[in-house]
């Protein structure tokens, strides 16, 4: 017991909780001078006399990444400090000056991230793992030693001060105090594992400083910070080429928890309404959902109890190379090794070629002549430092009572309404603005504002798969245009999205108040892209390439293959993704520049502010940036086509894994309801709604519990709520080896 730490999470009293736990763990016992697990003595795991090293990985998706680690000593006992993190926030910056921002004017990355011992495989008393990993192009894999040269430059930078700018520390202590400052609650679960955690002797934490010890940046050490900086060695350095240039392996044990991340995130975004709705980040991690097979729109048996049609398709995918690759990318990637069997990891069974490196290129590495594009972050403009929360409006202030008592006895009653529904200010010119007032109600001084901005274009010809590929090409070239805007107001608790939709687009921004209308004025502002598509030709080629690998790895997950499946059956305008493919692999420079033409010639917008934003700030802001801005004309609303299921019928439909080496297979069994969505809220359709999300909840535990457990047919298995564009349905989906 003397080695356990317990953190306890309850609405009871002190003295109910303090009896619970004596109750419950009095019986474990304690042993006389417990010794605390410490692994410095040990030594770093990989010996000094092995590095540097590079080894070359087979992968089982198409692409190319770069890793590139240091084994340092533990830092723990530093985290009032945090060199580490300090360091790792500078090398992963993404703004102006930055390493990525070099790497995607040069076309060689789409993405740069760096981390310092964030998790506990990383990070022990033994030492600390401080990594940088870059998404290369094919020109970035076939020039990876400039890559890892453009780190090294950096790291070159970051020594050469004597001492860092001071606001640089500033900016991360305020950062981290009005984070914690406004910390919104957590999951009770996750609240106690970590604070559990955190009592450990290993972290160095004060009894006082528990609940905020990870936001807390009390200490600037510069002895610390150049200590971190001479362990990033050349000499150092483990360096890790994950490329299909080398060939694809066979996925020998598909990861369940990616498979079940990847359908949570489909529920997700289910959930908006809209299933051709769905969020592109920065990272283009969105669901691809335009699938499409002409032939599957009817052949549905009636009959006195249901009956099934078999639809099996004639596709058949390829399987991954798992030899030579077509292109050889690594230049110095030696013919004679490349043409040797790999080594095969015991437990994993990955196939890599492991290699010290060539005496050139680490002297290359180590050359310190100064690259003049890299230099440390500017002062950031985002950070707010004015924390007021809007008092309540008049409208607000009064009270609104539910009518209805509940038909269940002893259930909660419920008031009045948390908040009071939006109120639609006066339209402008095919503007419609609707405004929440609720900072008061929720003592944030938070916000958010969301854009829909409906374009004919687009949108009346939803079946045109070049413009569906050239919008998805316009949401991934965007988030690379506002990059460099975007990260800065990240790391200021800012964020906005622009992410393509069944009308267009939708401009999605939140955080704190105070900057978040000047940032959505420079997106607005921003999205006839006219910079990025005179001046960025190698990125623009980069977001292009990366698209295209997405459409080819969309559907090498067996349960994403099958949920997809799914939405082909049911929306006849959806596209494959190897017709997706095939469109953007003909599409160019000149395409996309006439299709951001078209798309804004005429659009509407909608849009909707809601939390910490006063009204007369949101309508100023809409007469003078959207007004402004947009070439406004009224649209029509746009409808899509949704299969309706016929009842008493069945439909089965069988496809082939992408990859033939795929072990996994998965079942998705779809129920659709009857009747659609209207424009308009109707009691019934939101009680329906409720109903069935009720109904996920009431199953998923039995559900697992039954077929995974007991009955063992799969290791993911769930169900989930569907509504396709309004018209309502429920799954459930079992993922097997």
């Amino acid at each position: 017991a003397n080695r356990m730490r317990l953190a306890v999470f309850g609405v009871e009293d002190l003295d109910t909780l303090q009896g619970v736990v004596e109750e419950s763990f009095s019986v474990i016992p304690s042993c006389e001078n417990p010794q605390q697990l410490n692994f410095a003595s040990h030594g770093p795991p990989i010996a000094p006399a092995e590095l540097p090293r590079l080894v070359r990985v087979r992968p089982v998706r198409e692409g190319h990444t770069l890793y590139m680690s240091w084994q340092l000593p533990s830092q723990l006992e530093h985290h009032l400090a945090s060199p580490g993190g300090y360091l790792s926030s500078l090398i992963g910056d993404e703004g102006h000056g930055s390493i990525l921002s070099l790497l995607k004017d040069e076309g060689l990355a789409t993405e740069l991230t760096a981390s310092s011992g964030c998790d506990n495989f990383s990070h022990s008393s033994n030492s600390m793992v401080f990594s940088v990993e870059v998404s290369l192009t094919d020109h970035g894999m076939s020039e990876w030693t400039t890559v890892v040269g453009a780190v090294f430059k950096y790291l070159h930078i970051l020594r050469g001060h004597s001492s860092l700018p001071d606001y640089i520390y500033e900016e991360r202590r305020q950062v981290a105090d009005m984070g914690f400052r406004f910390l919104q609650e957590k999951d009770p679960c996750d609240l106690v594992s970590e604070l559990s955690e955190r009592m450990l002797p290993l972290y160095h934490h004060r009894a006082i400083n528990l609940l905020d010890g990870p936001w807390r940046h009390d200490e600037v050490r510069e002895d610390l910070i150049s200590a971190v900086l001479k362990g990033l060695s050349v000499r150092g350095c483990f360096l890790m080429l994950l490329s299909s240039s080398y060939g694809q392996a066979i996925d020998v044990a598909s990861s369940s928890e990616e498979e079940e991340e990847e359908e949570e995130q489909e529920d997700a975004d289910c959930s908006k309404g809209d299933e051709d709705d769905l969020s592109t980040d920065a990272k283009r991690a969105r669901v691809l959902n335009h699938f499409t097979n002409e032939d599957s729109k009817e052949g549905y048996v009636s009959g006195s109890r249901p009956q099934a049609e078999v639809l099996q398709t004639n596709q058949s995918p390829s399987a991954p190379k798992q030899d030579a690759p077509s292109r050889h990318l690594d230049k110095h990637f030696d013919v004679h090794v490349a043409s040797e069997p790999p080594s095969v990891e015991r437990h994993f069974g990955t196939e890599y070629w492991s290699c010290q490196l060539d005496e050139k290129i680490l002297s290359a590495w180590e050359d310190e002549t100064p690259e003049p594009r890299l230099h440390v972050p500017e002062p950031n403009p985002f950070i707010a430092v004015d924390f007021t929360v809007i008092p309540k409006s008049v409208e607000e202030a009064h009270v609104v009572t539910f009518q209805r008592a509940s038909k269940f006895q002893d259930f909660p009653q419920v008031k009045e309404l948390l908040v009071h529904p939006p109120k639609i200010l006066a339209q402008r010119e095919s503007v419609k603005l609707w405004h929440l007032d609720c900072a008061a109600r929720m003592g944030q001084p938070r916000s958010e504002v969301s854009v829909a901005i409906t374009s004919p274009y687009y949108a009346l010809d939803a079946s045109n798969v070049q413009k569906d590929v050239l919008l998805d090409l316009y949401v991934a070239c965007s988030q690379d245009s506002f990059n460099e805007t975007l990260y800065p107001a990240s790391r200021a608790r800012l964020h906005c999205n622009v992410s393509s939709a069944s009308y267009g687009l939708c401009v999605r921004g939140g955080g704190f108040s105070q900057r978040l209308l000047k940032l959505m004025e420079i997106v607005v502002n921003g999205l006839g892209l006219e910079t990025f598509i005179e001046q960025r030709q190698r990125r623009f080629d980069a977001q292009r390439e990366e698209l295209l690998r997405s459409y080819r790895n969309a559907w090498l997950k067996p349960l994403s293959h099958c949920s997809q499946l799914r939405r082909l059956l049911l929306m006849p305008a959806a596209v494959r993704p190897d017709a997706k493919e095939k469109a953007l692999a003909s599409t160019g420079l000149c395409d996309f520049r006439s299709f951001v033409k078209e798309f804004f010639a005429n659009v509407s917008c909608e849009v909707l502010a809601s939390g910490n934003t006063a009204r007369h700030d949101f309508e100023t802001w809409a007469d003078e940036v959207l007004l402004k801005q947009l070439n406004l004309v009224q649209q029509p609303h746009v409808e899509h086509d949704v299969v309706s299921v016929k009842p008493g019928t069945a439909t089965v439909f069988l496809e082939d894994a992408v990859d033939t080496t795929q072990t996994n297979s998965a079942v998705e069994l779809y129920f659709q309801l009857p009747e659609r969505d209207a424009r308009y809220w109707k009691e019934d359709r939101a009680r329906l709604m409720v109903i069935l999300d009720l109904l996920e909840d009431l199953m998923y535990e039995p559900l697992f519990d039954e077929l995974r457990t007991k009955q063992q047919l799969g290791y993911t298995v769930g169900c989930a709520t569907r509504d396709s564009h309004g018209v309502l349905g429920f799954s459930l989906y079992v993922l097997r080896s």
